[in-house]
C-alpha cells in the first residue's frame, strides 16, 4: 500500500509525521511526505521582468530548503515506511486531493479549529477528507503497539455496508477487534401534542424501526470475521457529536462520506465533517462512491467520490 503524509512545515510537521509514520508503518503502507508551497505560482504575477527574475530566484530558493526539510521528515520515519519527499505548487488541500489519485491512503494532522474561526476558515482536513480520491486517516493519536479497538460508525439509511466492508482491510492490518454503531438523528415528539392514540402509532413505528435497526446491525456484524468481531449498537442523538464522543474508547475511528461540497454542504452539513471537528480520536474516512480513484491495492481499497 502507497501513502500520503500531507504536512504544513509552518504547523508542527515534526508530530504529524512522527504519528502518520506511525500508523502507515501499522497499517503495512510506504509513505511518501507532501508539503504544498502557495507561493511557487506567485513570480508570473510581477509585471516587471528584472523584479520577475528576482522573485524567481527567491523561490526557487525556498523551495530547496522546503525539499530539504520534507526530506528530513522523510528521514525520520520508519524504515520499512519510508518513501520519497514531495513539494508540490498549488493550494493545499485541493493539490493533496489532486495528487491523492496514486495513492492507497492519505494521512493528515489537524489544528482542531473550532466556532468561528472553522466557520470562516474551514479546515485543511475536512477539505481534503472530502475531495480526495483516496481514503483519508486523520491522525489525532498514536497507533496500539498490537491489536487494538476500531470503531465503525455506520448509517443504516445510506451504504453501511460499504463502510464496514472498505474498513475491513484497515481493521486486519492493525489486528483490532471491530465494533459498529449506528446512531439514529431521531425526531423528538415529546413536545408535540398530539392526541393519545397518535403517540401510541408513533410509539409503535420507533420500536418497530428500532428492531428492524438492530436486526440490521446484526447483519452488518457478520461481516466482521469471526476472530474480529465486536459488538452492534444503536443509540439515539445527534450522529456526528454522539460518534465523536464514542471514539474516544477506541484507537481509531472509521466512517463514510459522501464528499459534499457547495450549496448542498452549506445547507445538509456533513455528519463526517462533524464527526472530524468532535472526536478526539484517529479518524479513517472512506468514500461512499467509486469516483475513478487509484487501483485497489494489497485489499486496500483508494476509490474516491468527488462532488
Amino acid at each position: 500500500m502507497l501513502a500520503l503524509i500531507a504536512v504544513d512545515l509552518s504547523h508542527e510537521p515534526n508530530r504529524v509525521v512522527e504519528m502518520a509514520g506511525a500508523w502507515a508503518a501499522r497499517l503495512g503502507a510506504r509513505a511518501d511526505v507532501a508539503y504544498v508551497d502557495p507561493i511557487a505560482n506567485f513570480a508570473p504575477l510581477v509585471r516587471h521582468a528584472d523584479l520577475r527574475r528576482s522573485v524567481q530566484d527567491q523561490i526557487q530558493h525556498i523551495t530547496l530548503e522546503e525539499k530539504t526539510r520534507v526530506d528530513a521528515l522523510v528521514a525520520t520515519l520508519p524504515v520499512d515506511a519510508r518513501g520519497t519527499g514531495r513539494v508540490w505548487d498549488g493550494a493545499g488541500a485541493v493539490a493533496i486531493a489532486e495528487h491523492s489519485a496514486s495513492y492507497n491512503l492519505v494521512l493528515v494532522g489537524t489544528h482542531g479549529r473550532q466556532g468561528l474561526v472553522h466557520l470562516v476558515l474551514g479546515s485543511s482536513a475536512e477539505r481534503i477528507a472530502r475531495w480526495s480520491h483516496a481514503p483519508v486517516l486523520v491522525v489525532r493519536n498514536a497507533p496500539p503497539a498490537s491489536g487494538g479497538r476500531v470503531l465503525v460508525a455506520v448509517d443504516l439509511r445510506d451504504h453501511a455496508e460499504v463502510v464496514v466492508d472498505r474498513a475491513l482491510p484497515y481493521a486486519k492490518a492493525l489486528g483490532a477487534t471491530v465494533d459498529l454503531v449506528f446512531v439514529e438523528d431521531a425526531v423528538n415528539f415529546a413536545p408535540l401534542t398530539m392526541e393519545a392514540p397518535v403517540l401510541a402509532l408513533v410509539a409503535e413505528h420507533v420500536a418497530r424501526r428500532r428492531t428492524q435497526d438492530q436486526a440490521a446491525m446484526l447483519d452488518l456484524l457478520n461481516r466482521v470475521p469471526a476472530g474480529a468481531r465486536g459488538k452492534a449498537t444503536v443509540e439515539d442523538g445527534d450522529p456526528g457529536h454522539r460518534i465523536g464522543k464514542l471514539a474516544s474508547n477506541y484507537d481509531l475511528l472509521i466512517t463514510g462520506t459522501h464528499g459534499r461540497s457547495g450549496l448542498d454542504r452549506w445547507w445538509l452539513g456533513s455528519v463526517a465533517e462533524n464527526i472530524l471537528r468532535s472526536a478526539e480520536r484517529s479518524v479513517l474516512v472512506v468514500h461512499l462512491e467509486a469516483f475513478g480513484g487509484h487501483a485497489e491495492e494489497e485489499g486496500t481499497d483508494g476509490d474516491a467520490h468527488r462532488s
